[in-house]
């Protein structure tokens, strides 16, 4: 259905021909039909005008919001569903509401009268994405479009409800300054995904015939994997000018005469999946494919621009302008596009344009060195082949961090920040000597796809972890794990090992993260990757000092400064190695070596003229366990409360970064007697905290919260935190003493705290990793 081809003039209503408070209802309405002839008519504060299109459970007008002067879009009931329908209309519209995303049409108010269900939704003025793509838009624009598409039920999904009718009949374009916005809309068949109950559907079968997944045609409810489905059916109408109706019709080419790349192609595959099991369980993975195949630089395939021609790997690549460096802009483009950069102005509020100026700064750097290694002379075909993948990995590893600055919810302006200082490095593509110890890609064109699908999956988990995200990059980097595992590729292991670690450290599955970070020690320097060797050994310093292996500690830290050394790495990471042993000294019970070493930490960060904006409060809240550890408990106290006022200033106050940081001031507290001070933290540590419920981090915070509810006096409470915590999971060896010391102070009795243990847990590990 179309919004935004109704004939309005002027003002709202038009002539004013009815007063308000006096408009005729239908009534046609009352009994069941709603007809397009109808006149104008009164719903709530809405006055329907004109009649613009009929979903599967009721009726679009064009309607004029009599409260806040605004012309909306009222979609009604039809009354033939019943009752049931009425509800369920009601409470999934009511969900809808909650759904904020600029790719998904806002619901401005659910509500009934006269006895009908009505919801009032942001008017679109624009075409659908059929008829938009009727036309002859850019393969660009095209691509650009559906990514939106994709990201609109990305966030569907994610508030817990499903679209059950995706087409591109319901997917329409608005006019927007920085560019068309898709807006998805016409959730007349939507369904939450959460548990509890909802009445059985009546009338029509959901879905539309082409994008209807085959489990609705028998009788199964939509979810996630059937909006996958018809999104999966979506794309691929769009780009190849039809719905495929076997994996044969995805080898045809596309309307813009050229062939599906093959992650593109195997993604869609899934997502058109007979069976719902054999299909993702999101649409990440097909907009990470969609999104690569936008980016099939030169680089990509570790050839030259003549040579690429040659190889043949894409139809897309096979006809060069006139011009090969011609295409530089454009690859920038795709990855910072005006209306990605609009958004980002709008979206990141004050300090917008500073942010968005350093995102500028970046993608003109990297353009410019790009365009630069494209027009030199050759300096040997493995050189500028080595030259070129690495400009690619860097635009690739940007390409997550500057969408981020566009996406909703608006990133908080140090979180911004964090995401604009780990903008690649460039200078170390043009570090000849080390480029050519790198490992090549594969001669297999399907390999070096593959490949370079799997980097752009790690980049996009990264990005979500510095979001905040834990949940969620935890859930990516295990879904890209096998994938990873078979390709057996030294660079792409290394690279994952380093991000999926550190994700899974921060959600306290401290062994799988040891052994990710380990692997890609070895594959990094198998790799002749000197920057993933450094970053593994230095989290290896953190996790053997929070073993007790102080020994090993040290090991890794001399071979961290030898790495660091031989590649004049930069400061800040001689800066984070500090930062990991003193860690490492305060846990092995030596704080005042710990306070000197993270001393020097904060004078090489101090130092440096961009620092990540979390650095600071990351080595000062380890400062404040060095003070704790030498007995200066209301010292340690005053600067954890500080350094956690800044962390919420920079992240915040939701973040779940903060929770570590909350657990060193409860404790700090606690050793001063502020023992309310100290329960308020441990609480809002245990709110923050993103590990799973059992985790031994989580299990020695709510141990610490009974033992302070039993020195404030608070029995009852305290027995319960205690039964309860011991119910989640076992502790970790070294806390069971303590739990056994307070259930006999509780009456309890020491037995029940002695139940096996999966091992000890490490200190939590502030600071965004």
């Amino acid at each position: 259905m179309t919004f935004g081809k109704v004939p309005f003039s002027g003002r709202y209503p038009p002539s004013g021909r009815y007063p308000f408070g006096k408009v005729p209802f239908p009534h046609d309405l009352r009994g069941g039909t709603l007809c397009a002839g109808s006149d104008p008519f009164r719903l709530g504060r809405y006055v329907a005008l004109e009649h613009v299109g009929a979903g599967g459970m009721g009726v679009v007008y064009a309607a004029y919001d009599t409260h806040l002067d605004r012309r909306v879009a009222l979609k009604v009931l039809r009354r033939s569903w019943g009752s049931a329908a009425d509800e369920g209309l009601l409470r999934e519209a009511r969900a809808l509401a909650r759904v904020t995303h600029p790719n998904v049409v806002a619901v401005h108010e659910v509500g009934q009268d006269k006895g009908l269900v009505y919801m009032a939704m942001e008017y679109v003025d624009g075409p659908t994405l059929r008829q938009a793509m009727a036309g002859t838009p850019s393969l660009l624009a095209a691509r650009e479009l559906l990514q939106q598409l994709l990201r609109g039920v990305g966030a569907i999904h994610r508030a817990g409800l499903v679209h059950g009718d995706l087409k591109p009949d319901n997917v329409m374009i608005a006019r927007d300054d920085g560019g068309d916005v898709v807006k998805i809309l016409d959730f007349g068949l939507s369904a939450r995904l959460q548990a509890e109950p909802s009445p059985a559907r009546e009338g029509p079968q959901p879905g539309t015939p082409g994008y209807r997944a085959p489990e609705l045609a028998k009788g199964h409810p939509p979810d996630v994997r059937s909006d996958v489905y018809a999104a999966s059916a979506t794309v691929a109408e769009i780009l190849l000018g039809r719905v495929p109706r076997s994996a044969a019709d995805l080898g045809a080419r596309t309307r813009w005469g050229r062939a599906l790349p093959a992650p593109l192609r195997r993604a869609l595959l899934q997502g058109l999946a007979g069976e719902p099991p054999a299909r993702s369980s999101s649409v990440e993975p097909l907009a990470r494919a969609l999104a690569g195949s936008s980016r099939r630089r030169p680089a990509l395939v570790a050839v030259g621009v003549v040579a690429l021609a040659g190889a043949g790997l894409f139809a897309s690549r096979t006809e060069l302008p006139p011009d090969p460096c011609a295409r530089v802009a454009s690859w920038a483009d795709e990855a910072w596009p005006a209306s990605r950069r609009a958004q980002a102005l709008s979206h990141l509020g004050a300090g917008a344009a500073e942010l968005v100026a350093q995102a500028d700064e970046w993608v003109k750097r990297w353009t410019g060195q790009r365009m630069e290694l494209c027009r030199a002379p050759a300096v040997g075909e493995v050189i500028r082949t080595a030259q070129e993948l690495c400009m690619h990995r860097a635009l690739q590893a940007a390409e997550p961090r500057l969408t981020a600055l566009a996406e909703p919810p608006p990133l908080a302006p140090d979180k911004a920040r964090a995401m604009l200082a780990g903008l690649p490095d460039l200078e170390r593509c043009d570090d000849l000597v080390a480029l050519q110890l790198r490992t090549p890609l594969p001669e297999s064109p399907d390999l070096r796809a593959r490949i370079d699908q799997a980097f752009a999956a790690v980049e996009h988990a990264n990005a979500q972890k510095i979001r905040g995200d834990f949940v969620g990059a935890a859930r990516e980097v295990q879904e890209i794990r096998p994938e990873v595992e078979a390709l057996d590729h030294p660079p792409l292991s290394a690279r994952f090992g380093v991000v999926a670690g550190v994700i899974l450290l921060l959600r306290g599955d401290e062994e799988t993260a040891r052994s990710d970070f380990e692997r890609a020690y070895t594959q990094a320097l198998a790799g002749g990757d000197d920057e993933a060797a450094l970053d593994a050994a230095i989290e290896l310093v953190h996790l053997a000092g929070a073993a007790g292996d102080l020994a090993a500690a040290e090991a890794w830290a001399l071979a961290a400064r030898g790495i660091h050394r031989r590649m004049e790495g930069p400061a800040e990471r001689l800066a984070t190695l500090e930062l990991a042993l003193g860690i490492t000294y305060n846990e092995s019970g030596r704080p005042a070596q710990g306070l000197a070493t993270l001393d020097r930490a904060a004078e090489i960060f101090a130092d440096l003229p961009n620092p990540h904006p979390t650095m600071a409060t990351t080595v000062n809240i380890n400062r404040a366990e060095s003070l704790l550890g030498l007995g200066r408990a209301d010292e340690a106290a005053r600067l954890a409360d500080a350094t956690i006022a800044a962390q919420d200033a920079a992240l915040g106050a939701d973040h779940p970064y903060t929770a570590g940081f909350l657990a060193v001031a409860a404790r700090a507290h606690r050793a001063a007697g502020h023992r309310d001070e100290a329960l308020a933290r441990i609480a809002r540590s245990l709110e923050l905290d993103a590990s799973p419920p059992g985790s031994p981090r989580r299990l020695k915070w709510r141990l610490w919260r009974a033992e302070l509810l039993l020195e404030l006096g608070r029995r009852d409470e305290a027995r319960d935190e205690l039964v309860a915590l011991r119910a989640a999971g076992p502790l970790a060896e070294e806390e069971r003493p303590r739990a056994r010391a307070l259930a006999e102070r509780l009456g309890l009795g020491g037995a029940a705290a002695d139940d096996e243990a999966p091992g000890s847990a490490a200190a939590p590990r502030p600071g965004p990793g």
